[in-house]
């Protein structure tokens, strides 16, 4: 497919996708002249964080590596997720990370990656004589915390878990907060993420346990606006193959979380 058939195809799928989504805000401008690309992301440590300031995390590490590699002046921001995918569909030249990949959200985002493996668990808390939380279960509903935006929404739903049993939140320490104080059943998250947040928030007095695994559709990317110019769109992939061939990813994840990788 040439570059510019295919362009076409992503920006009419784009626009599908704001027909069913009239409420939304009008598009936003496009980056500052001094920025090449606009990246943007949520509080979801280890992977993107804010540390003394500064948005850190193994996929922002990964992602300013690239840029630097590609030759690019790449601004970082962070903000609630929902916010920065409406941002990233409605402006070129801004990426959203780090994004699962999945069918559903194939044609709204040119994709660069993966950048890190994906497997989303649902999380409880060990209490004596508490069943699992399953989605399929009926007869035993249980109230899930989920990021607000993110793919494990529609994932419980595909798993059959009613909307009305499905609360969406701001970030994961906000959910994870939640589920401590009993608003909620249940949690979504991967293992290495749950993992950090537990040690940060000092909780490790409340035991927790995998209910079982939600979903492993897909991995996680750098995701582009598909009206991208095209040659910066191929400079980052570049750049990126250049770091995936070193093992870099993997490199950073051990770096930021070396007594986490293989806990049991």
């Amino acid at each position: 497919m040439n570059q510019s058939v295919g362009s076409l195809i992503r920006a009419g799928a784009l626009a599908c996708w704001f027909a069913g989504h009239s409420s939304m805000a009008a598009p936003a401008p496009t980056p500052a002249a001094d920025v090449d690309i606009e990246a943007v992301t949520e509080d979801w440590p280890p992977y993107n964080f804010t540390a003394h300031g500064v948005v850190r995390g193994i996929t922002t590490d990964l992602l300013r590596e690239t840029c630097e590699i590609a030759g690019l002046k790449c601004r970082i921001e962070l903000m609630p997720w929902a916010r920065a995918k409406m941002m990233t569909l409605t402006r070129p030249a801004t990426l959203l990370f780090t994004t699962a990949r999945t069918p559903e959200r194939e044609h709204q985002f040119v994709w660069i990656g993966p950048v890190a493996p994906r497997a989303t668990w649902i999380f409880q808390l060990d209490k004596p004589g508490s069943t699992d939380c399953v989605p399929s279960d009926r007869a035993h509903p249980c109230r899930y915390g989920v990021v607000r935006g993110d793919a494990a929404y529609d994932d419980l739903l595909a798993a059959g878990v009613p909307a009305a049993n499905i609360e969406p939140g701001a970030d994961v320490t906000q959910n994870f907060r939640k589920l401590l104080a009993g608003h909620i059943d249940a949690v979504t998250d991967n293992d290495l993420s749950m993992r950090w947040l537990v040690k940060e928030l000092g909780t490790e007095s409340y035991r927790l346990r995998r209910a079982g695994m939600l979903s492993q559709r897909g991995a996680y990317y750098f995701a582009l606006n598909p009206l991208t110019p095209q040659a910066l769109t191929d400079r980052l992939d570049a750049a990126f193959k250049t770091l995936a061939a070193k093992h870099r990813p993997e490199e950073l994840a051990k770096q930021y979380a070396p007594d986490l990788q293989n806990a049991p």
